[in-house]
């Protein structure tokens, strides 16, 4: 089974569920489910959208609980190429404003779960409901922290970061198509593009200023400061100026961003 194998089958079958087309994946689904989070329950009905209800936990160090959640995990016609979405049972998050409720609006919001976004991420061959609950224990204790301490791990509530990674690697992402969550079936403009392109023009008028106040001295025409004998305007001064300006910042100011220390190398070693 391959994405496209998956998108013409259910384009073909249009009255018809992934799980009906490949029922053996089901039974893989199952199986893991059982052997890794055996509390939770199966809701099948033939034709209908499959879920699984239980308690989501992340746990302590010592294996004491930190944070549990009564969640709904759906599976979508689309699923496994769309992530499941994932629902608070008890609107719990509601009630502590969480800004990870996306999907609709008032109870019924589903949960942006994911803490990381990997460009290399197979769907079919790698995702499984089970592991969507791994995401979401994971999620949790992000959410633990911000309850208690006001603020996210990363700095940033939709880890606007791993966005940004992405299109270093792979180059710009189109907007009109399939975000690359892999959590919803929306475009990438409509789902997490405008919360990138906030972030991003946030830093630039920061960064601009900072650059700004820095070199004040500095015309276009002068030797830029970064030490590459380049006069500015060819040089840093450009790049800040100019529409993948993104890249300049990842590369010049990897702490503004919170960058790691291996992935701000790897920067380096494309473009520098």
């Amino acid at each position: 089974m391959t994405e496209e194998s998956l998108l013409h089958d259910l384009g073909e079958n249009k009255n018809k569920q992934w799980y009906q087309l490949y029922p053996d994946r089901l039974t893989e689904e199952i199986k893991l489910m059982r052997s890794a989070y055996p509390a939770f329950t199966l809701h099948h009905q033939e034709g209908e959208n499959i879920y699984w209800l239980g308690k989501a936990t992340a746990f302590k160090p010592d294996g004491s609980e930190l944070y549990s959640l009564n969640v709904k995990v759906e599976c979508s016609r689309e699923y496994p190429i769309v992530f499941p979405q994932v629902f608070d049972s008890d609107s719990l998050l509601a009630k502590h404003k969480c800004p990870h409720l996306t999907i609709n609006q008032g109870a019924n919001s589903a949960i942006c779960y994911g803490n990381r976004l990997d460009p290399q991420l197979d769907f079919l061959a790698a995702t499984r409901v089970k592991n969507v609950v791994d995401y979401i224990c994971v999620f949790l204790i992000r959410q633990w922290y911000f309850e208690h301490y006001g603020k996210w791990l990363d700095g940033q509530p939709h880890g606007v970061i791993p966005f940004l990674e992405h299109e270093v690697k792979n180059g710009p992402v189109d907007p009109n198509k399939l975000c690359p969550c892999g959590m919803t079936s929306k475009l990438y403009r409509n789902c997490h593009l405008p919360i990138v392109a906030k972030f991003l023009y946030e830093q630039d008028v920061k960064l601009k200023d900072d650059f700004k106040r820095i070199v004040p001295k500095i015309g276009r025409n002068d030797e830029c400061p970064c030490g590459k004998k380049t006069k500015s305007k060819k040089c840093c001064f450009g790049k800040l100026n100019h529409s993948s300006s993104k890249f300049f910042l990842l590369m010049k100011y990897p702490k503004a961003f919170g960058l790691s220390e291996e992935v701000h190398k790897l920067l380096f070693t494309l473009f520098d």
